[in-house]
């Protein structure tokens, strides 16, 4: 199997504002490296998340570093 894959720079032309500032977003498989990821530029773009996750463990190791 061929996976091809391209990497694309992207040049910052946005001023430093919050684009998801009072928006709400339900993040699934926060625990883990995709959704973890996904929660944290959500929130650092000013969103309020609702984390979800099988493990209570690994969901309350991100959710503390979150906040």
């Amino acid at each position: 199997m061929l996976f091809k894959f391209a990497f694309f720079t992207v040049k910052q032309t946005r001023k430093l504002e919050m684009l998801l500032k009072n928006e709400n977003a339900i993040i699934y498989g926060a625990a883990r490296s995709i959704g973890g990821t996904v929660a944290r530029a959500f929130v650092r773009e000013g969103a309020t998340v609702c984390l979800v996750a099988r493990t209570l463990d690994a969901l309350d190791k991100v959710a503390r570093e979150l906040s």
